[in-house]
């Protein structure tokens, strides 16, 4: 009786960042991270702490990251937002918006987290870390990109649900998963950027697919 092999190694010599040691086992994904870190720039070089143009990323997710435009419905005695599950992200720039909130959504960054995040919450050293030359994004891609936020956006809010919890906080639940398919076409632009063949961007897209599509898996309360 044979055994299944739960456990892969790589050598990640050269891959790590401050505080966090790479988790890759997978030769196709040290490539592509071999790809991303290529880029010299991050995303945290346009982030500005006291800016008014902001993302509010999603802190706990499971199979998917959330980057929005808007706070969701949070209605309590106690507070006005879900203050320990959605923080801010500034960015020095109004037409930062978009591109980032596009790239926080991305499959790639999904990726990113799983090989450098604490696999539970995505902190702000996450999304400040991903190498990406965002000028360069924004005058190559912006276009498209503000479209296809914008597009996901209206698809979160369109298959969202509004729920009252039994201590009576109303709240607005998200199931990301139907909106995959626009998440794979911003995938699709970011794979221009980082240069991507088709098979690296076919394996950003299906990355832990049965997981993330599974039916409970986007059920995301915001308690």
């Amino acid at each position: 009786m044979g055994f299944m092999t739960l456990v892969a190694y790589n050598t990640v010599v050269g891959l790590d960042i401050p505080g966090s040691i790479p988790k890759i086992g997978d030769g196709q994904l040290r490539c592509l991270i071999s790809k991303v870190r290529y880029k010299d720039q991050y995303v945290g070089d346009v982030y500005s702490q006291n800016s008014p143009y902001q993302v509010y990323y999603y802190r706990s997710p499971l199979y998917w990251i959330r980057g929005m435009d808007f706070l969701p419905i949070f209605e309590s005695t106690k507070a006005t937002r879900s203050v320990h599950h959605f923080k801010d992200f500034n960015l020095a720039d109004a037409n930062f918006v978009e591109p980032i909130g596009c790239l926080i959504n991305s499959s790639l960054f999904y990726l990113w987290f799983i090989v450098y995040g604490n696999g539970r919450n995505v902190a702000l050293r996450d999304i400040q870390t991903f190498p990406c030359d965002v000028k360069q994004l924004c005058s190559q891609q912006g276009d498209i990109l503000s479209d296809l936020f914008t597009g996901l956006m209206q698809d979160y809010k369109a298959h969202s649900k509004t729920k009252i919890r039994k201590d009576g906080v109303k709240l607005q639940e998200f199931y990301p998963s139907h909106s995959k398919p626009l998440m794979d076409q911003i995938d699709r632009v970011l794979a221009k950027h980082y240069g991507f063949t088709d098979e690296e961007l076919d394996f950003i897209i299906n990355y832990d697919i049965k997981y993330r599509m599974g039916k409970d898996s986007d059920a995301e309360s915001e308690e």
